[in-house]
Order: C-alpha cells, then structure tokens, then sequence
C-alpha cells in the first residue's frame, strides 16, 4: 500500500482472531499493511503497529500511518478493533467491560500479531496509538514490559478527567440526534456499534473512578506523549500523570501542539506530529540507513571482548553491556536493532536478579501465601475445602521450571536479535578493550 493507492478499509483483507470477543467469540478484523516490501527484505526490521482511537477505524487514520512508514522507511501494521470499520461488529446489546481497554492490550491485540506473524522477540515494534489505542498501547507495554520498542502515545487516556465526560456527553447527544451518526456511518457500516460500546464504557458511573497509572508504572519502554493543548477530550494532566507513574520508561518525552485539538496529528500535521520527529524519537534512520560506522552511538566506544578461556580472537563490536539483567538485555537489542554489533557478558543466569533470585520467586511465594489465606476464608461463602495441603517441593520445583522459562525468553530474544552472548566476569581493560574470563 502507498501513498497515492491506499485501498480502502471495505476492501483489505480481513484476519480471523479466535475467542477474542467479550464473550469469547470469534472475530474477524481487518488489516492494513504498509511498505510491506521492508518486511519481506527483513524480519527483524523495526516494524510499526498503528491502534485507533475510541470512535475510530483504519481510515479513520486517513493516511497518517503511510506518511509515518514511508518517511522512516519501516514497515507498518494498522487494524480495526472488532466492533469497529469493517471488522465483525458488535454482539447486539452486548456492553463493553470497564475493562475493555485492558482486554484490547491483552487478549486481542497479542493475538492479531500472532496471526499476522509478527514476533515481538525477534524485532522492534513501535505501538503508535491515539486516544482509547494510546492507553491500549501503553497498558500492552505495562503487561508485557520487555516486548514493545517504544510507544507513542497520542491525546492519550489514563484517568478519567471531567472536561472529557462533558465532550462524550455532547457526542452523545449529537448521536443520538443523528448528525454524528451519520458523519461516523461513512466509516462505520453499523455506527451504533462502536459508538454505543465506547459510550457505554466512559458514561458508566462505576468508570468515573478509573486510572490506569498503576499499571504504567510497569513500562520500561521510551514513551513519546503527544498532546494538542485544544484537546475537548483530555488536557495535559494526562501528560503529567504518564510522566508521575512510568518513572522505569527507559526515556520520556513530551510533544505539545499549542494548536492541537484531539487529532494533533492531522489538525496541524507540518508543524506537530510530522514523521521524523517520531523517526528521530525512536532513533529509527530515515530510509532505513542503518548505522555501519563504528562511533555511531554516542558514548559508547568500539570495545574488543577477549573470552580468554574459549577464544583468542579480539571481536569488535560496536557496544558491549556487561551483566544480563532486564536493563542489560534491553539495551543490548536496542542497540542491535539499530545496526549495531552488540556483545553482553554474563557470568551468571540470563534475567538478572529480579527474574532468578528476586522479584518473581518473591511473588510466586507471595501468590502461594495468597492462596492459603483464601482457602481458609471461603468456607462461609459456600466452598467446602477438604484436605488442603501446602507442598514446598512441589511450589520449589514449579517455580523452577517458571524461572527456567523466563529465562529462555531472554536467551531468544538475545539469540534473535544477533547479540553475541559470552559468559564469564568482565573486567574493563582500557576505554576500547573488556576482558572476559570464567
């Protein structure tokens, strides 16, 4: 798909996602596909994945994700939720769960790139999302903390504010007089149908209360929050409670459009949004010039590992990151994703002392703790539990087997990425040499 033949939403090719309704059903979606000649050339190349806003659908971008690729010179992924554009519509008089937005980032999105062949662990994936799609995007980056490369995140949502429920309000009643209906029919064969589940959702008493600033506090991916400060729907509070909650975002910047309203990408495209301010945001090269001079990335010095006890040959690499932590294993396909030849040494397991020693073991104990305490309480509400029995082999020798797949991950997703892995200890020799021994 280009620029000048974008096909339209009626007539894309459309995806089956199993189970992922509300309700567990099926659903049928369709894809847009954009420079998918840079995904043929390369499955590794950074690809971007575009999520639309609450009353939106792939045309409904009107040509903002094909700017975007063809710009950077990526690949690029854009799909209508089901209940919206021309995927399976919504169940009628079903009512969307306050909880649709964390259903999106869990359920359904992970399985449309799962049916799209896209492997999170084997390239960079960008989730360019606006509005309801900026907070599905920035809740997947919070569930799944190491997959996504980055999110941008436009007019986003992450508490409810009341200048927001007064617009909804008005769209309301708009619908409902039949102008809005209308004007959403043209890309909506059954308008009621996302307007009356994304309706149903903020105008609920019950979702006043919501915040998803728990959850955001997770992401370790960069963030880039885009606000028009004219926006009806959300002011730059929104911005600042992003900032307050995702302190582990590996790097957080802020893009104000003082003309911008809710669209601050299509009000005012040249002077806001324009595609290589994400480009360079992301660090993604413009026409996929990827870097091969050694120097490219600031700061960090061509080093020569030696692993003295398995090799005699001084490898040059472009960064060496010493320990395989989370940040350590992050850094490291980052900066392989860009081009650069990576080497991370490790003496010990892959995952660092959180996943082995820390923070998982820690809250598997804590969920086996959880249990005994709930079995003991459920007797009065009508559960009748014989013979329970807590086993400490059986929890040691599980918990095992959850950190040896966690770690496995780290290991493919290093092995995906061209990182050259050694292991043993590090010593710094000067600023161009690491030793490595066992």
């Amino acid at each position: 798909m280009t620029a000048s033949n974008q096909v339209p939403e009626s007539a894309l090719p459309r995806v089956h996602l199993k189970g992922v309704g509300y309700g567990g059903e099926d659903a049928w979606v369709p894809v847009a596909r954009y420079n998918a000649e840079a995904d043929e050339a390369s499955s590794t190349a950074p690809l971007f994945v575009f999520l639309h806003e609450g009353l939106g659908c792939i045309d409904m971008w009107r040509g903002f994700p094909q700017r975007v690729c063809d710009a950077l010179g990526v690949a690029g992924l854009a799909y209508s939720r089901p209940g919206y554009g021309y995927a399976t519509p919504r169940p009628a008089g079903e009512q969307w769960p306050l909880s649709f937005m964390h259903h999106q980032a869990t359920v359904v999105l992970p399985q449309l790139l799962q049916t799209c062949a896209v492997d999170v662990s084997r390239r960079p994936v960008y989730l360019v999302g606006h509005s309801d799609g900026a907070s599905i995007a920035l809740r997947a980056a919070a569930e799944v903390p190491l997959a996504y490369a980055g999110v941008v995140a436009i007019s986003l949502h992450v508490f409810v504010e009341a200048v927001g429920l007064e617009s909804i309000r008005a769209a309301r009643v708009a619908f409902d007089e039949g102008s809005f209906a209308q004007r959403l029919a043209k890309y909506h064969p059954d308008p009621a149908s996302p307007f009356d589940g994304w309706a149903g959702v903020w105008l609920h008493p019950d979702f006043e209360a919501w915040r998803m600033t728990d959850a955001t506090r997770h992401i370790v991916a960069p963030i880039l929050a885009v606000q028009g400060v004219q926006d009806p729907y959300g002011t730059v509070a929104q911005v600042d409670a992003l900032r307050a909650s995702a302190v582990q975002s590996s790097r957080f910047e802020t893009l104000l459009v003082p003309s911008g309203g809710h669209d601050p990408h299509r009000d005012d495209p040249d002077a806001s949004l324009q595609p290589c301010v994400i480009g360079c945001w992301c660090k993604v090269p413009l026409g996929l010039k990827r870097p091969t001079t050694k120097g490219h990335f600031v700061n960090s010095p061509i080093a020569n590992a030696h692993p003295t006890a398995t090799e005699s040959t001084n490898a040059p690499f472009d960064l060496v990151v010493i320990g395989g932590g989370s940040g350590g294993v992050a850094s490291a396909r980052r900066a392989a994703a860009h081009g650069a030849k990576v080497a991370l040494i490790e003496k010990d397991r892959l995952g660092g002392t959180c996943v082995i020693r820390g923070c998982v073991p820690k809250k598997l104990m804590m969920y086996a703790a959880k249990f005994g305490r709930e079995l003991a309480e459920a007797a009065p509400y009508g559960w009748t539990v014989d013979n329970a029995q807590f086993s400490l082999a059986t929890w040691q020798a599980n918990k095992r087997v959850e950190i040896d797949r966690l770690e496995g991950i780290y290991n493919r997703m290093l092995e995906n990425s061209g990182v050259v892995v050694y292991r043993g200890n590090a010593s710094i020799r000067d600023a161009r040499t690491v030793l490595v021994d066992e």
